[in-house]
């Protein structure tokens, strides 16, 4: 038995229009070996939750469908939001084939999202204050400690941007420019997968596509 937080292995629609050029249906086609070849290399991930801690705080991993968001309880029991993407996609809404491509087949410009979440940690409280649609949440518990430490971490690149944060209101986010680039090897669930590394989480399989699972605690009933 596992649970799961399921978003599926989903495809892009085709975005040209009827007559486009070979060029376009070329890329169209590469595009879609792509996809085939990270849907083959695995559709899922399994966590393995870290050891008992002595001292815990509370982990969401939100479902948004193709892509993954993470909120992190900070001391006071604040939730704060963090999401990793695509600067076209998500800072200037460019969300037509080319970046798509783009962020595909090269190494594109990446950014790094932050929001603090009010209320209770419910779907019906959160969807108000999250740009993308939350399809599902698992909740998750992580040692104190190292929910701190990645606190510090990725405060430390909103603290480093020589520019002041951007807010996005269709995202609902304030925004700084991630150093390490976006990419098909490198999305926002590979993100959010390294992230629940440092959390002490044991991440098996791919994350490509958002599609998680929680392995049974060992000795659990069938």
């Amino acid at each position: 038995m596992h649970q799961r937080l399921d978003s599926g292995c989903h495809s892009l629609q085709h975005c040209g229009k009827p007559g486009a050029s070979a060029v376009i249906l070329c890329w169209s086609s590469a595009f879609a070996a792509a996809l085939s070849l990270m849907l083959l290399s695995g559709c899922s991930a399994t966590l393995v939750a870290p050891p008992d801690a002595t001292s815990t705080r509370t982990v969401l991993l939100l479902d948004h469908g193709r892509h993954t968001s993470l909120a992190l309880a900070d001391a006071n029991g604040d939730l704060w939001r963090y999401a990793y993407g695509d600067w076209r996609w998500y800072v200037e809404a460019d969300r037509g084939l080319a970046p798509a491509l783009g962020a595909l087949f090269r190494d594109s410009r990446a950014a790094l999202g932050r929001a603090r979440l009010e209320g209770s940690s419910d779907r019906e409280s959160l969807q108000p204050q999250v740009g993308s649609l939350i399809k599902a949440i698992l909740p998750l518990q992580a040692s104190a400690e190292a929910v701190d430490s990645l606190h510090a971490r990725l405060n430390s690149h909103f603290d480093a941007s020589e520019d002041d944060p951007l807010w996005i209101e269709a995202l609902q986010l304030h925004v700084v420019e991630h150093p390490r680039p976006y990419s098909l090897g490198h999305n926002s669930n590979h993100a959010v997968a390294n992230w629940l590394d440092e959390l002490g989480f044991e991440v098996k399989g791919s994350p490509s596509t958002g599609r998680w699972r929680v392995a049974d605690p060992v000795g659990a009933e069938e």
